[in-house]
């Protein structure tokens, strides 16, 4: 995500606010997806083209569907410090997947209009600011931010899919701090899918670090 100029939140406070919710029961990752892909249901973002990086070639819709599951997740563990959705993330070349919508992408795509999605009204808000957030950004861009999480780096060293399987719960205070500028600004800066421009004044103000 990138730190803003007002540093890091370090406030237990802060992330205290920040992080409060209910009990929480967590989400299927098919349900996540198809959530996404519902909102681009023209194909503009999460299109069928193909391309090549790292020595794989891949359609980028699904690419960009696995990278909004992987900063998803992480950021959802830095937010409330539980998983959001229970399928493991796969340290690929080319940034973190879940097997499941990896191998079905077409389907998903295909058929995303007809989904009706069941989500709690606090995963749909912060699902609809982290759409809004990563919407602009380029493939690239979304896998330099898979490759920022020190988890990838470890389990990417791997060659098999068991080995591959990403453990992120186990680093929730390292996401804490690594995440905490992207949080604020999913919190403060993105309403009603709107970006809301503040000043670096305003930023300072809310993040005092």
């Amino acid at each position: 995500m990138g730190k803003t100029k007002g540093g890091i939140v370090t406030s237990s406070d802060l992330w205290h606010n920040i992080g409060e919710s209910e009990v929480f029961k967590m989400t299927d990752a098919k349900d996540i997806a198809k959530y996404f892909l519902k909102k681009d249901e023209n194909r503009e973002i999460f299109t069928s083209e193909y391309i090549r990086r790292n020595g794989a070639s891949f359609v980028i819709g699904s690419a960009r569907l696995n990278k909004y599951l992987h900063m998803a997740q992480n950021m959802w563990i830095a937010k409330t410090g539980e998983l959001l959705f229970s399928q493991p993330l796969l340290a690929f070349d080319n940034g973190a997947v879940v097997e499941d919508i990896r191998l079905n992408y077409g389907s998903f795509a295909k058929n995303a209009s007809a989904y009706t999605v069941q989500l709690s009204s606090e995963v749909r808000n912060f699902l609809d600011k982290l759409y809004m957030m990563l919407k602009n950004a380029t493939i690239d861009e979304l896998i330099d931010l898979s490759h920022q999480d020190n988890e990838w780096l470890t389990r990417n060293k791997y060659r098999t899919k068991k080995d591959q399987e990403m453990d992120p719960l186990s680093r929730k205070n390292e996401y804490k701090e690594q995440y905490a500028d992207a949080l604020i600004i999913l919190e403060h800066v993105i309403e009603d899918d709107k970006i809301i421009y503040i000043s670096e004044q305003q930023l300072r103000e809310l993040n005092p670090a």
